[in-house]
């Protein structure tokens, strides 16, 4: 994500929080970040074509 956010002007969200310790109360790994604006992925995944348009 850092790479992305220094090369290139693709919006990136800010990580706020990376727990990687799967001994917390959790019991697995997460991530908080920043909540980017647009539409969320799963409301358009059936729609998108499966080959890249050229």
């Amino acid at each position: 994500m850092r790479y992305v956010k220094h090369h290139t002007t693709i919006p990136v969200p800010t990580v706020y929080l990376l727990e990687v310790n799967h001994a917390n109360q959790v019991g697995m790994q997460y991530m908080v970040m920043e909540r980017m604006p647009g539409i969320p992925l799963y409301k358009i995944w059936d729609e998108l074509p499966t080959f890249p348009h050229r």
